[in-house]
């Protein structure tokens, strides 16, 4: 290789120089990489080839990356045997030693050192030139080294970096869309449909409009909230002006728009826009379009109670393992809920179709009451989930604080039409018990959502029962508080539930080539004085590390305990074979 370029294996404690000097055993000797024979290897996919109706062609998903080959063509020289035998001990050390490749191209480039983990290394001594057995004589031996490493590239320096919350501020409704009132459309009809704002196509319409009129502050609060389907187009109106908002996200079924452009943010009318073929059309055709409302608020999205919506910027091209610290600076966490994954919202509460009462110690912020042989329900757009597996938590407790409470809970998942027919149901039961002032989250089990293919513009939604019955033998009534029901999607998301109980600090680390599992801490000091938690009695079976992935990776991030917890990421970013000067 050229002299401007360095290469180094390390480990704790030492290194090799493998384009230079180095101290051995018994005396200086020399490493040369050739850069012929050499390379970096590249990433291997595995992937699978899932069973489809297609009857022609396949489609294959990639379950992940699998390891890389590193070829190392080198020419070990000393001034003595016994220097040269020494270099030859130390290269065939590396496959005891936990080691990690770094590589440093020419400086001015202004390329950073990358890095490879290695995994495991085999050294041979290379007999393939002609007289290679005059190496003796001259002082020098040449090797093949082969390492295996870990399929991405990293950053040779560790960052951490804040989940931000996504707007942690009070939504103000603008409109709750039970009505037509104060609404024109021109290319469809107007209606309601179950408490929503349905807007349906006129016959041959390629665009469609509805505007809503009447004035909209959006001096503080100055991003707006539509919950329903996406507009093509979303616009303000300054007097005769028309000006469009920019979509800043997503979060369910929430689309976000920014008014922070507007010359003057005190507007007359909003009007929103569908065209033919959009996403959210078939092509060629409009479909009926539905709001449930319009807000506005200070930050991009709302957050709820001790639930709250997060975001860790992540550079690089490739996913990495991460160490997620989560903590409170004054009040224990209670149990940690993590999840990494699409950009939704698992939690349902917000969906009850009957009254909450506010209850600011819960996870929610407020509470419905179960009572025995009695049902409650909630109720969410079908597009707020993404297509998948998804597991069932409720938390809950009992009315009853001083006794123990037994009986049977029963979950009812049902996709529903736009009508209320139902389309498909499921059913989940559990026999649960509460120690007297208990807090549970309990697992209720594995329901598919939607659980059907879905049509653009659907207005199918998501009906969730929950029965209760106490046990028979009970000699008083045991009701219960519902404080949030979830869903988290397992086919694309990771999760992590941790009952740190009285601690302030959780630490979720990533499985390593040093420990084969991930690994959960809990603590309220340093970490190193932090205990290790118990994976099988802590974690469901399915649950995981994080891994960032690069671009902004989302977190959903709920706490029983502390209202006030920080969420931070640390981790090296990730790439193919070339790390860039990081700028964070």
């Amino acid at each position: 290789m050229t002299a401007a370029t360095e290469l180094v294996v390390r480990w704790s404690g030492g290194s090799i120089n493998l384009t230079g000097w180095n101290d051995g055993p018994f005396g200086e000797y020399h490493v040369k990489t050739f850069t012929n024979g050499t390379s970096w290897g590249n990433i291997e996919a595995v992937r699978r080839t899932l069973r489809t109706a297609m009857l022609d062609g396949a489609r294959s998903t990639k379950d992940r990356d699998s390891n890389r080959s590193i070829p190392l063509k080198l020419k070990v020289s000393a001034p003595s045997h016994s220097a040269l035998v020494g270099g030859e001990q130390e290269l065939d050390l590396i496959d005891g030693r936990r080691c990690e490749l770094v590589w440093t191209p020419p400086a001015k480039l202004g390329v950073a050192p990358t890095v490879f983990v290695i995994d495991f290394a085999d050294l041979h001594h290379d007999t393939s030139t002609k007289d290679w057995d005059l190496g003796y004589e001259l002082g020098e031996l040449r090797y093949g080294l082969t390492l295996s490493a870990l399929p991405h590239a990293y950053a040779d320096s560790w960052i951490t970096m804040p989940a931000l919350v996504q707007g942690a501020s009070v939504p103000v409704t603008v409109d709750d869309c039970s009505s037509a009132t104060g609404w024109t459309a021109t290319g469809a009809t107007l209606s309601t449909s179950a408490g929503k704002l349905v807007v349906t196509p006129e016959a041959g319409s390629t665009t469609m409009t509805a505007t809503r009129s009447g004035s909209v502050d959006l001096t503080t609060d100055r991003y707006l909230t539509a919950w329903g389907n996406r507009p093509d187009k979303v616009e303000v109106a300054n007097g005769s002006t028309w000006r469009t908002l920019a979509l800043r996200g997503m979060d369910g079924n929430y689309h976000v728009y920014d008014g922070t452009p507007l010359a003057d943010p005190t507007v007359d009318a909003l009007r929103f826009t569908w065209a033919a073929g959009s996403p959210e059309g078939v092509a060629g055709a409009l479909t009926a379009m539905a709001f449930v409302d319009i807000r506005k608020q200070s930050g991009p999205r709302s957050t709820e109670a001790r639930q709250q919506t997060r975001a860790v910027e992540v550079p690089g091209s490739r996913r990495t393992p991460a160490s997620l610290l989560v903590q409170s600076a004054t009040t224990p966490l209670g149990i940690a809920l993590i999840y990494g994954g699409p950009q939704y919202n698992p939690a349902i509460s917000r969906g009850a179709t009957h009254t909450r009462a506010t209850t600011s110690s819960n996870l929610s912020g407020s509470q419905s009451t179960l009572t025995s042989g009695s049902a409650i329900a909630f109720e969410v757009p079908a597009t707020d989930f993404y297509t998948g597996s998804h597991s069932m938590f409720v938390c809950a407790r009992p009315v009853a604080g001083g006794v123990t409470t037994t009986g049977t809970l029963t979950a009812t998942i049902q996709l529903r039409g736009a009508t209320g027919g139902i389309i498909l149901e499921t059913v989940r039961t559990q026999t649960l018990t509460w120690a007297a002032g208990e807090v549970k989250l309990d697992l209720l089990g594995a329901v598919d959502l939607p659980g059907a293919a879905l049509p653009p513009g659907s207005l199918t939604y998501v009906r969730v029962e929950l029965g209760w019955v106490k046990d028979a033998a009970a000699p008083d009534e045991r009701n219960l508080f519902i404080d949030e029901v979830l869903f988290f999607n397992r086919t694309l998301g990771r999760l992590v539930i941790a009952n740190a109980g009285l601690n302030r600090k959780i630490w979720v680390d990533a499985a390593n080539l040093d420990v084969d599992h991930d690994v959960v801490y809990a603590g309220s000091g340093p970490k190193y004085d932090a205990a290790p938690m118990s994976l099988e009695t802590e974690l469901p079976a399915w649950a995981g590390a994080l891994s960032m992935n690069p671009g902004t990776t989302h977190l959903y991030v709920g706490t029983t305990g502390a209202l006030d917890t920080t969420v931070e990421a640390t981790f090296r970013p990730a790439g193919n074979t070339h790390m860039p000067v990081l700028v964070v």
